[in-house]
């Protein structure tokens, strides 16, 4: 989710970092966002790869897609560190 600086208008996927109410740059809620990245790593099947199912694999992989597009996200964001700590951590279970 992504907040407005200037009229706290929200955002779930701008298109070009602009509040779609005034224009102003927006900016990531760290905390709900790192709250939302640690749930999509608890909920990846890390083995999908291995699977003989195309369907789970398939699907593990449109996970795996969006879980590193998060990784930029946050890195833009200013907590790259703290969002790839997440996924080391889950990543290694």
């Amino acid at each position: 989710m992504w907040t407005c600086i200037k009229c706290s208008g929200l955002s779930e996927d701008p298109l070009d970092g602009q509040c779609p109410i005034c224009g102003t740059e927006l900016r990531i809620n760290k905390e709900e966002f790192l709250k939302n990245l640690t749930r999509k790593l608890e909920r990846h099947d890390w083995t999908f790869r291995m699977s003989d199912d195309f369907s789970v694999w398939s699907s593990g992989n449109v996970q795996r897609e969006d879980i590193l597009f998060q990784l930029e996200v946050a890195e833009k964001g200013g907590f790259g560190l703290e969002a790839k700590a997440l996924y080391d951590f889950y990543s290694r279970r």
